[in-house]
């Protein structure tokens, strides 16, 4: 099977079994704000195994670059609870 069509199918299975909760920020994610992230980065050695990827935010997808979760700031965590604080309680 060629990477491409394995890691789709895996893309697909995560986000049907997920719980639609991110696994960065801990918040809920809309169907229009999601994306599948790399736990471990294709760049760092990463691959498309269902265990490597999860459901994330657009936003914190993005934030997190090609970090591992251990070098992810604190500080940049608590970003990502605030700007999903703000968009559930703001306009």
């Amino acid at each position: 099977m060629r990477e491409h069509s394995i890691y789709a199918k895996n893309r697909d299975h995560v986000k049907i079994h997920s719980r639609w909760v991110c696994g960065l920020c801990g918040h809920k994610i809309k169907k229009n704000d999601l994306t599948v992230d790399h736990i471990v980065p294709l760049s760092r050695g990463g691959t498309h195994d269902l265990e490597n990827l999860r459901l994330v935010h657009a936003k914190c997808n993005i934030i997190k670059g090609n970090l591992l979760d251990s070098e992810f700031p604190i500080h940049k965590r608590c970003y990502f609870l605030w700007l999903n604080f703000l968009t559930i309680f703001l306009p």
